[in-house]
């Protein structure tokens, strides 16, 4: 049996491995208090798995589930308590406790693990009033896209513009209008918004050169010459459970099931 392992420039595949708790893993020079608060919500949101697992398997639950009674599961799944926003709030405390890139990575990690529309909207102000410059908002736009239903919309376009223009940094620059890009693209976007968002991306790429938010900024652009349906696919080669050598054009003319799969 064959198994293709193939790593796509998807969304957050393609960038540096994060940790769950939304920052680097490994990342020297953190302040002490960040390290501890990491450490502590990493145990914290651990129980509150184990907590979930058991509700989970409970009769009151697996009724609710049988009957379809979404109302019930919610206040159910509502008594387990999530470590998020208790946690982001000690960040912003932590926050304005130091300076420089100190803060910025407090900060960040607020905005991405505080699940709250109210603390993302204040970190990414503070970020936005203070630290304009910091080659560190890399952090922040790495994980910006699951910010969508926090961040405020109007916000986030005046972050990533008030970026653009003050940034010296080319990597950040180029994450900014990569991002301000997929925002103009979303649906029902208009023709000028659509322009735009390829000039964005066209000078995000030359920008972004040599690291791999070049992939994922190309990424649309491959799907759309590569990837539609009635093309030839991409040849994949790969090796199979027992480490032989095979490609996907070993295989022309056969129906064939690719199952694409990472780890993040």
């Amino acid at each position: 049996m064959h198994r293709v392992t193939v790593f796509t420039a998807a969304l957050l595949l393609a960038l540096p491995v994060m940790a769950q708790d939304g920052s680097r893993g490994g990342d020297p020079g953190r302040p002490p208090a960040y390290s501890k608060l990491v450490a502590e919500f990493a145990a914290a949101s651990a129980k509150s798995q184990v907590a979930m697992k058991e509700l989970l398997e409970t009769d009151e639950f697996k009724k609710a589930a049988e009957a379809k009674d979404t109302e019930t599961m919610k206040a159910l799944r509502a008594k387990v308590t999530q470590p998020n926003q208790e946690f982001a709030q000690r960040a912003l405390a932590e926050a304005e406790k130091v300076q420089g890139d100190d803060r910025v990575s407090f900060l960040v990690w607020a905005a991405v693990n505080g699940r709250s529309g109210e603390i993302a909207n204040h970190a990414v102000a503070a970020l936005q009033q203070d630290h304009l410059k910091s080659k560190h908002l890399t952090e922040l736009f790495e994980n910006f896209a699951m910010l969508a239903n926090t961040v405020d919309d109007d916000q986030a376009a005046a972050f990533l513009a008030k970026v653009q223009a003050t940034t010296p940094h080319a990597q950040v620059h180029a994450w900014a209008d990569y991002l301000e890009a997929r925002r103009l693209n979303r649906r029902g976007a208009s023709d000028a918004d659509k322009a735009r968002a390829e000039r964005l991306l066209a000078e995000g790429e030359t920008l972004a050169a040599g690291t791999d938010l070049v992939d994922l900024i190309a990424a649309p652009r491959f799907e759309k010459e590569k990837l539609q349906i009635g093309m030839p696919a991409p040849d994949i080669a790969g090796e199979d459970i027992d480490g032989v050598r095979f490609k996907l054009s070993d295989y022309r003319g056969k129906v064939l099931v690719v199952d694409f799969w990472g780890f993040w």
